[in-house]
């Protein structure tokens, strides 16, 4: 069955803007770049307009979330839960000294005790987890749900 233009979602393009050769987006175009600003302290208010944009988002929205680090990375991954894809989240971190601002820091989970925590550490680098005590290795594995670097003790792996 071949395409038409009546049934698909694909947006209608005009053939050139004015003054480029860059192709216009149509009046009735509705993907849209949304800002949010995520406050610090106040994560249910972020949540509920969070939903609130879900509610009212389509395919080839984008969002630009800022903020401190801890909320900023749990507002992303309740857009990731809610449908967003990564390359639709655009994340700017405004926490000074936080491992994205600053890129001697590195987050670090423990996968012994689950304990994350922040050193200045070299992928490869040995540390000692601040709740268990054990002398771990910070391993090349980055995990984007809990934003850390994962780190284990070589000796109970072997």
């Amino acid at each position: 069955m071949p395409v038409q233009m009546s049934t698909t979602t694909v947006p209608r393009f005009t053939t050139t803007g004015p003054a480029t050769d860059v192709p216009e987006r149509p009046a009735d175009a509705r993907f849209r770049d949304h800002e949010v600003e995520v406050p610090a302290g106040d994560f249910d208010t972020t949540a509920a307009e969070l939903r609130a944009l879900c509610a009212v988002a389509v395919v080839g929205d984008r969002v630009h979330l800022t903020g401190p680090e801890e909320e900023l990375l749990r507002a992303a991954a309740l857009l990731r839960e809610l449908g967003f894809d990564d390359a639709e989240l655009t994340l700017t971190c405004t926490t000074p000294g936080s491992p994205f601002t600053d890129p001697d820091l590195r987050r670090v989970t423990c996968c012994h005790c689950h304990t994350v925590s922040t050193h200045a550490v070299a992928v490869g680098d040995g540390v000692e987890c601040p709740d268990c005590g054990r002398g771990i290795v910070v391993y090349h594995h980055f995990s984007r749900r809990t934003a850390s670097y994962l780190a284990y003790q070589p000796e109970e792996e072997s």
